[in-house]
């Protein structure tokens, strides 16, 4: 799925990140790449 507008953030300009919490696994939600961007330590949590 191609995004039709770029993010409104890039990751490298976010603040350090404890914790990510995923709701569900949709693909809008759980996009892989974007979260392997994160840089540790994350947690992710699914219920």
């Amino acid at each position: 799925m191609k995004h039709l507008k770029r993010p409104g953030l890039r990751v490298k300009d976010l603040p350090p990140i404890d914790l990510v919490l995923l709701t569900h696994a949709h693909f809008d939600h759980f996009h892989k790449p974007t979260l392997r961007k994160i840089p540790s330590p994350k947690i992710a949590v699914m219920p």
